[in-house]
């Protein structure tokens, strides 16, 4: 995962994919997986970027661009939380927490949040 923070929002970059069948959730657990780091930290948003059916299925709500604005304008005063945190596994970090439990937002398909 590559991302970076404005304030308590959070923008992810990339994430993990795997064509291979024996992997196919591989992805899908990195994201539960960072979901609850960020939630845990303090997070108030994570950016998912653009809309696509299986971010809507993890729980991204698409929303307005005046909305994203202020969003972004609340969030950037504050001191984004700290991501670090000791080595460990996905399993670690899902026990007990729920995916998007901070809201998540996806821009529409024309790019324009």
């Amino acid at each position: 995962e590559l991302g970076y923070t404005v304030g308590t929002v959070y923008t992810s970059l990339t994430g993990a994919v795997s064509h291979a069948p024996e992997h196919k959730s591989a992805g899908t657990i990195q994201l539960i997986a960072l979901g609850s780091l960020l939630r845990s930290r303090g997070y108030t948003a994570w950016d998912f970027g653009m809309f696509m059916a299986y971010k809507g299925a993890l729980g991204a709500e698409q929303i307005s661009r005046a909305d994203w604005l202020q969003l972004q304008r609340e969030s950037r005063a504050a001191t984004p939380p700290s991501l670090s945190c000791p080595p460990s596994c996905a399993r670690a970090l899902i026990d007990g927490r729920a995916v998007l439990e901070i809201p998540a937002v996806a821009m529409d398909g024309a790019g324009v949040p």
